[in-house]
């Protein structure tokens, strides 16, 4: 994994196995640091990582 990678809504759709629709709500909602560039979101690959990791971990 790159250090600086940065994955687009449809990728985060993807990885999660959710819908586009969900993973723009996700990226808006969560709480997770997110750029937007224009009219379109980024999400950093190490901090969605992390963000996961302390969800998995409050269960």
């Amino acid at each position: 994994m790159k250090p600086d990678e940065y994955l687009t809504p449809q990728e985060l759709a993807k990885l999660l196995k959710i819908s586009y629709h969900n993973a723009l709500l996700f990226i808006r909602e969560s709480g997770i640091p997110y750029l937007k560039l224009g009219r379109q979101y980024r999400v950093n690959r190490n901090q969605l990582d992390t963000y996961l990791q302390r969800q998995e971990k409050e269960r």
